[in-house]
């Protein structure tokens, strides 16, 4: 299967999910028999669903495949210590920091979380899920989003070539920051307190950016790297595996989307309550990003998994 056919069908399932999630199955009924509200529960007990076949899927597909060097966690720890030759003050010593878990049990751990989470809503937090949304905010998203999205960056990060442990934990930690903007932004508009909503998104967004940035240099810099190595000298050069790129990319592109949602919320709430005095309905905001949680997070793991049965790639080689 070429990458273009994985993007392919997996565009069609998305429609699928969304085109499914919007008939009447997923709606309540009123005394008339008319379409009401979006029932919320069941919705995340479909979303737990799917994430919990994903998780087994993977299990599934890469079971069996026996290769503990390839898309595995290991870091590095680079240390700046006094140079032992003439003329070299400063020598760089790197350290490999071993892990027993490798991205695919990284991402079928995180797609079980990510199940889980969503029963909490359906079930186990239920009405007062129901009563948050009603208000205006969902305080327990950026919970979910802190340890999630951080998981998903860190995977990312690895992916990207980026293996400094020093250069993870920022990265790791500016996204969690990241989330916590988000908590801070819908609290505040929550308040009516549009000004410190505002700063809390500009804030997000900058955080954000640095965090691609700082990735993408470094995957950039890679390929680079990769495409400058002939094999044997002077005759051939590496081919780079065009489903590197459509990692990076489009996963930019969907959790750039989230900070697009807070701020068209945030956009849409002020208007609204600056000429009622009362928010807007929240719920298709919440709808929204259940729909970008989703998506994003299938896509990362699923292509990632994709890519893996795709390794023989890197061994090609063009003229």
């Amino acid at each position: 299967m070429s990458e273009y056919a994985f993007l392919g069908g997996f565009g069609a399932f998305a429609g699928g999910v969304y085109g499914l999630t919007n008939t009447d199955l997923f709606y309540t009924k009123d005394s008339a028999g008319k379409r009401g509200d979006f029932d919320f529960a069941k919705f995340n007990y479909v979303l737990a669903a799917i994430h919990a076949s994903a998780a087994l899927a993977i299990y599934v597909l890469l079971r069996d495949v026996d290769d503990p060097v390839y898309l595995n966690f290991s870091l590095t720890d680079s240390k700046t210590v006094l140079g032992t030759k003439p003329g070299v003050p400063l020598e760089a010593e790197v350290e490999e920091i071993k892990s027993p878990v490798s991205i695919m049990q990284a991402v079928i751990y995180f797609y079980l979380f990510t199940s889980f989470v969503h029963l909490i809503y359906a079930w186990a937090w239920g009405t007062g899920y129901l009563k948050s949304l009603k208000e205006g905010h969902n305080p327990i998203r950026w919970i979910e989003y802190g340890i999630s999205a951080s998981i998903m960056v860190y995977i990312v990060s690895i992916v990207s070539g980026v293996r400094d442990i020093n250069a993870i934990i920022p990265i790791v930690g500016a996204n969690a920051a990241t989330m916590y903007t988000g908590y801070i932004s819908e609290e505040a508009i929550l308040r009516g307190d549009f000004d410190s909503a505002f700063h809390s998104i500009v804030l997000g967004w900058v955080l954000q950016i640095s965090i691609y940035l700082s990735i993408f240099r470094k995957f950039s810099s890679l390929i680079g790297q990769i495409r400058g190595i002939e094999d044997p000298p002077g005759t051939k050069k590496y081919k780079i595996p065009p489903w590197l790129f459509f990692v990076i990319i489009p996963t930019f592109l969907y959790y750039g989307s989230f900070g697009v949602v807070a701020s068209l919320w945030y956009s849409k709430a002020k208007k609204t309550y600056l000429a009622t005095g009362k928010l807007p309905d929240y719920r298709p905001t919440e709808k929204l990003y259940l729909y970008l949680s989703l998506f994003s997070k299938l896509f990362l793991g699923l292509y990632l998994a994709f890519g893996y049965t795709q390794r023989g790639d890197l061994d090609d080689i063009t003229a």
